[in-house]
């Protein structure tokens, strides 16, 4: 569907210092033909928490394992050259655009080991999965939308990517070189600017560092910027408020807006369906913690489709954003178990 919400009737929780609780929903119905819905979901609970650590082990790449690039590497650098040319002649200022990796497997893809290992070698990211009408949405996030608790709102401006080093000195100068590259500066300089003029609109005030951060991760490190807000009226503001304002954001659609996602829309050969969507949750005071679905994947049976985008501005290089994209599935073939050195060749769409 094109949203999904629900009350979870079987909720666990822990907190920073460890605390964990958990919370059980249950519909009471004082007919006495009704199934006795508070057991039922006990029962549910006791199962889930009994079960709790039991990981599958990955399975190995099997032979008859298919990989299709969705567009092409060729198609892709055209899509990019293309969309340079329409910056040039001032039709917009950034347009972020996604490609697909659709893998397929004779055994199919168990979720639980998927998750696994996304918390494993994913840390600082936020791992997600839904899993409903028969697919599932999964993946390890390292852009926060919004959050929102006691009147104060947080963001994070993330745009520009680089890879990590092999060894220190080289990981050293990497990002040395993301801090200087101009082209990446600009790239998140235009996400900070449209995320801090969207908190001006609710809050009283706002506070930008000057400088951006580096936010490193295991295979990638990417310019982070943190935005903090104290909402001018939290009586009138919730997260889902807040979320309409934000989403999608220039890190994942473009600027302006509206002529970023017309392009968008026409040049992409596919729908993005949940690809870089808000996914998080709120409770009943309107707070809550959503983040951008991107290094994601949607499960169907025995086919994974794998997503990553680019941010193209004036300057962008076609090889260098094909190399992102193949850089930024790295971690859901990593989770799918597909050996990197050793996984199936590319084939390319028709």
């Amino acid at each position: 569907p094109e949203a999904l919400m629900w009350v979870p009737r079987v909720l666990i929780s822990r907190d920073p210092d460890g605390t964990t609780t958990l919370a059980l929903s249950v519909s009471v119905d004082p007919r006495p033909t009704t199934t006795d819905g508070p057991a039922r979901t006990v029962a549910d609970a006791f199962a889930l928490i009994s079960s709790a650590g039991i990981r599958p082990c990955p399975s190995p790449l099997l032979p008859g394992t298919t990989m299709i690039e969705v567009p092409s590497a060729s198609e892709w650098k055209a899509l990019v050259a293309h969309t340079t040319e329409q910056i040039a002649r001032g039709r917009f200022d950034k347009a972020v655009l996604a490609r697909q990796l659709r893998i397929t497997s004779p055994w199919g893809y168990d979720l639980a080991s998927v998750l696994g290992s996304l918390r494993d070698t994913q840390p600082g990211s936020t791992v997600f999965a839904v899993s409903a009408y028969g697919h599932a949405f999964v993946g390890a996030t390292p852009e926060r939308l919004v959050g929102l608790r006691g009147g104060r709102a947080e963001s994070m401006s993330l745009a520009a990517s680089m890879p990590r080093g092999a060894t220190p000195a080289e990981d050293a100068c990497l990002r040395a070189a993301l801090l200087q590259d101009d082209k990446s500066r600009r790239e998140q300089r235009i996400v900070t600017a449209t995320l801090r003029h969207a908190f001006d609109q609710v809050c009283h005030t706002v506070t930008v560092p000057d400088e951006p951060h580096v936010l490193d991760l295991p295979n990638l490190r990417h310019l982070h910027t943190r935005i903090v807000g104290e909402i001018a009226d939290p009586e009138t503001a919730s997260v889902l408020d807040l979320v309409e304002r934000l989403h999608p954001t220039p890190a994942v659609g473009g600027h302006p807006r509206h002529a970023a996602l017309e392009w968008v829309r026409d040049a992409e050969p596919f729908d993005r369906g949940w690809y870089a969507g808000p996914v998080g949750w709120m409770n009943d005071e309107q707070e809550g913690e959503f983040a951008v679905a991107i290094r994601s994947a949607h499960v169907q049976d025995e086919t994974a489709t794998l997503y990553a985008g680019c941010g193209i501005v004036a300057g962008s290089d076609p090889e260098a954003e094909l190399e992102e994209t193949r850089l930024k599935f790295r971690p859901m073939l990593n989770a799918l178990a597909i050996p990197l050195s050793e996984r199936a060749p590319y084939r390319q769409s028709r």
